[in-house]
């Protein structure tokens, strides 16, 4: 019995199943107790940051165990979107917790980036931790999906998206769009260039079954000029 010790830590219990012929014990398992003590390991070994914007801090953090004479230190080439630095961990254990913020030019959108980290260990020179997340920018829409539920069929059904300008300057939304022909959208101005609600309505003439597509809201902002949100549900037959 072999046991991969790469990214373990602590206390492990691994445990195999052995199947046999012997009538008396045709099942037996086999465990192997053991105590690693890593160079240097990353716990979790990726981070899901959410939904962040440009100079925000993500609350999540990834824990770096070390030996007693490892120091580390984090490689920030060609890193896009995140800034990252090593703190020590409150535990004062000697070990250092991994954060992350979003730079303050980071493009906006969806993100995957690697972190990697630099060891003194021979055993262990580099560990890696993906982060990966969504950098919103100064228009903040809310909620993020729309979900109709289950609808009866004929019935209308109407939901209400608020687009929100968080940002210093004016942002103007110019119009809404929706993939398919599903529902459609209106868009209502609440404070010109700063709040807008986007209202949508269900088609009630959908047959039954699932349904699903997508709003697109139209802004007249560089860096953000189309938003999209996911819109979803479930029309179900009528009773007779």
């Amino acid at each position: 019995m072999r046991c991969d010790t790469e990214r373990a830590h602590g206390p492990i219990r691994p445990s195999i199943t052995v199947y046999s012929n012997d009538p008396a014990q045709r099942v037996t398992t086999l465990t192997l107790a053991a105590d690693v003590t890593p160079d240097v390991v990353a716990d979790p070994p990726s981070l899901y940051v959410g939904h962040l914007r440009r100079g925000e801090r993500s609350e999540n953090e990834s824990h770096l165990y070390t030996g007693a004479a490892i120091m580390l230190r984090v490689d920030a080439d060609n890193a896009r979107v995140l800034q990252a630095s090593l703190q020590p961990a409150p535990s004062g254990d000697g070990s250092q917790d991994l954060a992350v913020a979003i730079r303050p030019d980071a493009p906006v959108g969806r993100f995957s980036e690697n972190v990697r980290i630099r060891s003194t260990s021979p055993r262990h020179p580099a560990v890696t931790v993906a982060v990966v997340g969504f950098v919103d920018g100064d228009l903040v829409v809310s909620p993020r999906e729309i979900s109709f539920g289950q609808v009866a069929q004929g019935e209308t059904s109407e939901r209400t998206l608020l687009v929100e300008n968080q940002g210093q300057g004016l942002a103007h939304v110019t119009g809404a769009s929706v993939s398919g022909s599903f529902a459609r959208a209106d868009v209502q101005t609440v404070e010109d260039g700063r709040r807008y609600r986007v209202r949508v309505a269900l088609n009630a003439a959908l047959p039954p079954g699932h349904f699903a597509g997508r709003i697109e809201i139209h802004t007249d902002d560089p860096a953000q000029p189309a938003l999209r949100v996911r819109v979803s549900g479930q029309v179900r037959k009528r009773e007779p």
